[in-house]
């Protein structure tokens, strides 16, 4: 555990070498720059590949510390984790920060050391995920869905107007980024989208902001923003295709699309093949986004 060094008028008398600085950290501002520092160095290891299933968070840690001989607890590495996911999707359902990592705080406590280490799991269920991201995500909609159920009212886990945030990715960026966050191939899930949405110029996703056509009840759901749209687009064929063994645009366009289900897929296949060939998105050619905020929902 860190050893802080209480008295801080001896500390003038105490010569640390460049060895031991990790060891002695004599204030809390030191220990707030080193779990940034640990934050930051995660995210980066954990984008590159390094972390998931085939890493286990426990052994990133471990790398990047054991130069330091600090001990945590790994229930406290990983909310240290997710908690630095957070930043990265609870403004897109217009969440505040802490809410979302509170609530995360939460179902960790409750969560024995040896069963996270063996399930991964954050969620308190049995189901099996394959990144903290979709995890801190769905914690983040049940969130918006149940604030009651963690102890909040909306008004105080919801973003004020000013406060709201929005990504300045692309399109396309914003499709690989849950395409990485969730395991799922980069040109099947910019296809998809373009085919649904007549590559983002209809009014699916110009109005509604769902280029993946997302059918709630009784009809298309409309999103806030089209980084929200593009989410739950991924999110659905990630839980509800792909993790149940459909992983080609084959093997679930009978299911994805019922009606005109060879159509469907010929479009599919048609815009998967012309973005291999380097067509490009429309907000790629003007270099402006023009589907932002709630002014293009209905």
């Amino acid at each position: 555990m860190f050893k802080l060094v209480k008295d801080n008028k001896n500390i003038k008398n105490v010569n640390i070498t460049s060895s031991e600085v990790m060891y002695k950290i004599v204030d809390t501002a030191k220990i707030t720059i080193l779990s940034s520092m640990l934050g930051l160095s995660l995210i980066s290891m954990y984008e590159n590949k390094l972390a998931g299933l085939t890493q286990k968070p426990q052994s990133i840690i471990s790398d990047s510390l054991e130069d330091n001989k600090i001990t945590l607890t790994y229930n406290g590495m990983i909310y240290n984790y997710c908690k630095s996911l957070v930043e990265k999707y609870a403004y897109v359902f217009n969440l505040k920060d802490d809410a979302v990592s509170n609530v995360i705080k939460q179902n960790i406590d409750l969560i024995s050391e040896e069963e996270l280490k063996s399930t991964n799991n954050i969620m308190g269920n049995d189901k099996n995920y394959d990144s903290y991201d979709i995890q801190v995500i769905l914690i983040a909609k049940d969130l918006l869905k149940n604030p009651g159920k963690y102890g909040y009212k909306s008004e105080d886990i919801m973003l004020k107007e000013d406060e709201k945030k929005e990504s300045n990715l692309t399109i396309r960026q914003l499709v690989y980024k849950y395409a990485d966050a969730f395991n799922l191939d980069r040109d099947i899930m910019l296809a998809i989208p373009c085919a649904e949405s007549g590559w983002f110029k209809a009014k699916i996703a110009t109005k509604k902001n769902n280029p993946y056509s997302y059918r709630g009840v009784p009809s298309f759901n409309t999103f806030d923003t089209i980084e929200r749209g593009i989410l739950e687009g991924e999110l659905n064929l990630k839980l509800n295709y792909f993790d149940k063994g459909l992983t080609t645009i084959e093997s679930f366009a009978s299911i994805y699309c019922p009606d005109g289900t060879s159509h469907w897929l010929s479009l599919v296949n048609g815009a998967k093949n012309d973005l291999e060939n380097g067509k490009k998105l429309y907000d790629e050619e003007s270099k402006s986004l023009v589907m932002r905020g709630n002014n293009n929902a209905n």
